[in-house]
């Protein structure tokens, strides 16, 4: 295999700096400059405008436009023994003439290729929008009788069961870090969602490194846990879910061609059209064949377009025998695509909940605390059973609450005898109860509003026994002292609704984003996702 020539960016500055007066003004020229005065600044400040920038890159040859995207693509020359054959290459001859790519004196004495770093964001954008509007020309087809395979919701849901049983039962760790085949195959397997017939164990992972990524599971010990951000999961907006989708892509394959591919197939599709499946390969590998022949195996290809559908990045057309025939971007990424979400369940007199896998994640949560999630299908069934309920007044949950929530989304009214055996459970339950937590006793009346107010914004209490007693858990400990210190208990405390639970979600994201870009894409041609 020949070797790659590595492309480096540069500050624009810095490499015409290092130029012979003579050729800055052979460029000048070319781009129509007054020659007369300082060239550096002139050359910058006509390239830093899109318009003029983009007149340039169309100026260029087809050829040198599909080298100058592989460029980009392998953050390499991709045909080059030496600099010295890759000066005569006509392509790069082109794009130096261009002021586009250019040679740089190290400062031990030898020479590079780089291209400045100010132009890396409009020269990718040419290129991706270039490659999208060619796959819309050449490789559009009609969605007309084949079926639809749509993973990108049930990869979420997954996530959700997955944070749910955590939350219930702690997932046990192999000695690798992995969770343990005898328990995922028992309790987790049987609920997730595989509708592209991935391997168990791969599809298992994945969920748990996308939650572990975005801090919805952590390790202790040698059980994974569920975290309290998981309730900011469930409550985030499509485009925060679309985004940690997609920066979990980026950190799962963090190179230059993945990150190239997405964007082209994003822009291509985005308006909901189909790309024929073996035509959007043949497209891109024809990028590749005039330079040395640069095919890239179909196995490589077909592992990222795995990892695409893993999360629903991407849809399929199927035909009648299964095989792909079209894909595009999932709806998280279309423009007006939305999920589809079911708000109702039934309740059965047998002490079932049934739900269709579209539920609203919101609503499927409170099923998972006051239920056992005993099958998964195309509905999911839970069971309601005297442990069940127990476990959910453990963790604050009323008859009151627990039969407004069951009579609001049920389709049918619910069972009498099951609503009458939820209470007599309950109160059987509660009769003798040990609290481990904090207790608060409040003797003004005015300051028993205030402190009932602020449990009502920010969650955590457990039971109100008597008027003057509240009890709640240790974490709370940590929001009530502050605010009864900072506002002489008379502080109007924010809400903390649904809304802001979104809200942290989208925040946690962009941390990770922030964190995940800077220690770990080293290679500067990725930082541009």
């Amino acid at each position: 295999m020949k070797s790659r020539l590595r492309i480096q960016l540069v500050k624009f500055r810095s490499i015409l700096a290092g130029q012979e007066r003579e050729r800055l003004k052979a460029l000048a020229k070319r781009l129509l400059l007054d020659t007369a005065g300082p060239l550096i600044p002139e050359i910058i400040a006509y390239y830093s405008e899109k318009k003029r920038l983009n007149a340039v890159l169309e100026s260029l040859s087809n050829e040198t436009c599909d080298y100058l995207e592989l460029l980009f693509r392998l953050s390499a020359a991709p045909a080059c023994a030496s600099l010295e054959k890759l000066q005569d290459f006509k392509p790069v001859q082109e794009l130096s003439r261009a002021g586009l790519l250019w040679t740089a004196r190290e400062s031990f004495g030898g020479e590079r290729l780089v291209i400045p770093e100010e132009l890396e964001r409009g020269i990718r954008d040419f290129l991706i929008n270039r490659r999208a509007a060619f796959l819309r020309q050449a490789a559009t087809v009609t969605g007309e009788g084949k079926t639809v395979r749509a993973p990108a919701d049930a990869f979420l849901r997954n996530v959700e069961t997955v944070l749910a049983l955590a939350g219930s039962e702690p997932l046990p760790l192999t000695a690798k870090g992995n969770v343990a085949k005898p328990f995922a195959r028992r309790r987790i397997l049987p609920f997730l969602e595989n509708p592209i017939g991935l391997e168990e164990t791969i599809l298992l992972q994945t969920i748990v490194d996308y939650a572990a990524f975005f801090r919805l599971l952590r390790k202790k010990e040698k059980v994974l846990l569920a975290t309290e951000h998981k309730e900011e999961f469930l409550a985030a907006s499509p485009n925060a879910l679309g985004e940690s989708l997609l920066l979990f892509l980026e950190m799962k394959r963090p190179d230059p061609e993945t990150i190239f591919l997405l964007e082209v197939l994003r822009l291509a599709t985005e308006d909901g059209s189909w790309l024929r499946f073996d035509r959007f390969r043949e497209v891109l590998n024809e990028t590749r064949k005039p330079f040395a022949g640069l095919m890239e195996p179909r196995t490589v290809f077909e592992e990222r377009i795995r990892d695409f559908h893993i999360i629903g990045y991407c849809e399929q057309l199927l035909e009648e025998n299964g095989v792909p025939a079209a894909i595009r971007v999932g709806h998280y990424w279309r423009k007006g695509g939305s999920g589809r979400c079911e708000t109702s369940f039934f309740v059965t007199p047998d002490f079932f909940i049934t739900a269709p896998r579209t539920l609203d994640p919101t609503i499927r949560s409170v099923i998972f605390r006051i239920g056992d999630l005993v099958a998964a299908d195309m509905m999911d069934r839970w069971r309601l059973t005297r442990e069940s309920l127990q476990r959910a007044w453990d963790g604050g949950a009323r008859f009151q609450q627990i039969r407004e929530f069951l009579e609001r989304y049920s389709q049918t009214p619910v069972p009498v005898n099951v609503l009458e055996s939820i209470r007599l459970w309950l109160e059987e339950y509660g009769k003798l109860a040990l609290f481990d937590g904090m207790a608060l006793i409040v003797e003004n009346e005015r300051d028993q509003v205030w402190v009932e107010e602020f449990f009502e914004r920010e969650g955590g209490l457990v039971a109100r026994p008597a008027p003057n007693l509240f009890l709640f858990s240790r974490g709370g400990v940590d929001r009530l002292l502050p605010a009864i210190e900072k506002r002489r208990r008379v502080a109007v405390l924010r809400e903390r609704g649904p809304e802001r639970a979104g809200k942290d979600f989208e925040e946690i994201v962009k941390k990770t984003a922030a964190e995940f870009r800077e220690n770990h894409l080293r290679d500067p041609f990725l930082r541009w996702i």
